[in-house]
C-alpha cells in the first residue's frame, strides 16, 4: 500500500531551505537541499537548538527577500546588504570597516562563539560546497571539513583574539592551506586564502556573540586527485 506523500509531513525546516533555493536558482547557483541523514541529524537536535536553525534559516530567507530589489547591482554591495538585512534580524551588529572590504567573490560566514557553528554563508559558499544545506547548518564545522590541526588551533586562537579583543576589522594572519570535505562522496578539495575578520555583536547587550570572516576558495577538484593528502575518519 503505497502511502500519499501529503500524509508525510516534512518538517517546517524544509519549507523553508526549499524557498531558500528557489531564490538562489536566480543566480544560477544549485545545491543540494536535504538528506535522510541530515533530516535525522535536525530530527535529533535538542529543541531549542532546532529552533535555533530554523531562526538563522528564516533571517537568512528574510535578507534575501530585503535585497533581492538590488541583485542587479554590484556584487559586492549585494553580499553587504545580505550581510546588514541578516545582522538586522538577529539584533546583531556588523562593523561598517568588514562589510567595506568584501570583494565580489569572497566567501562570507558567520560564527556563533559559544558553538562554533555556522549561522550564515554566502552564494558563493553555497556555490562551491558539496554538502546539502541541511548537512551544513546542523553539522561541526570540523566535522565537515578537514584541515590541517595546526591551522585550526591558529584559527580558534585568532577567532578568539578577534572576537574578544578586537575593536574593528584584522587580517587572519592564518597562511593559505587546503581543505577537504570530510563527509562528501568525492571529498572535495579547496585552496582556501583567509581574508579578514571582525567581532560580531548583540545588538541589545553590545557584547560579543560571533565572528565574520571572508575568505578566498579555490576548487581543486576531488580527494582522489591528490594522493599525498590524508585525511583522518
Amino acid at each position: 500500500m503505497n502511502v500519499s506523500r501529503s500524509l508525510v509531513q516534512d518538517p517546517p525546516v524544509v519549507a523553508v531551505i526549499d524557498e531558500i533555493a528557489v531564490r538562489l536558482r536566480r543566480f544560477g547557483v544549485k545545491f543540494s537541499r536535504q538528506s535522510a541523514p541530515s533530516l535525522a541529524r535536525f530530527a535529533a537536535m535538542p529543541p531549542r537548538e532546532r529552533s535555533a536553525t530554523e531562526g538563522a534559516l528564516m533571517g537568512y530567507l528574510r535578507s534575501m527577500d530585503v535585497v533581492l530589489p538590488l541583485a542587479s547591482a554590484d556584487k559586492a554591495e549585494f553580499e553587504r546588504g545580505m550581510l546588514r538585512s541578516f545582522g538586522d534580524f538577529h539584533s546583531l551588529v556588523i562593523p561598517e570597516d568588514f562589510l567595506r572590504q568584501i570583494a565580489a567573490d569572497d566567501v562570507c560566514e558567520i560564527y556563533d562563539v559559544s558553538n562554533q557553528m555556522q549561522t550564515y554563508r554566502n552564494f558563493e559558499f553555497m556555490r562551491l560546497c558539496s554538502y546539502d544545506l541541511l548537512t551544513v547548518v546542523t553539522t561541526p564545522l570540523t566535522q565537515l571539513f578537514y584541515r590541517e590541526p595546526k591551522f585550526n588551533d591558529r584559527i580558534r586562537e585568532r577567532s578568539e583574539e578577534i572576537t574578544f579583543g578586537a575593536a574593528g576589522v584584522l587580517p587572519w594572519n592564518v597562511d593559505a592551506h587546503m581543505l577537504v570535505e570530510r563527509l562528501g562522496r568525492e571529498k572535495n578539495v579547496f585552496n582556501v586564502t583567509m581574508g579578514h575578520a571582525a567581532p560580531v555583536f548583540c545588538g541589545v547587550t553590545g557584547k560579543p556573540v560571533a565572528w565574520v570572516s571572508s575568505l578566498r576558495v579555490k576548487p581543486l577538484g576531488p580527494c582522489a586527485d591528490h594522493p599525498g593528502l590524508a585525511v583522518p575518519l
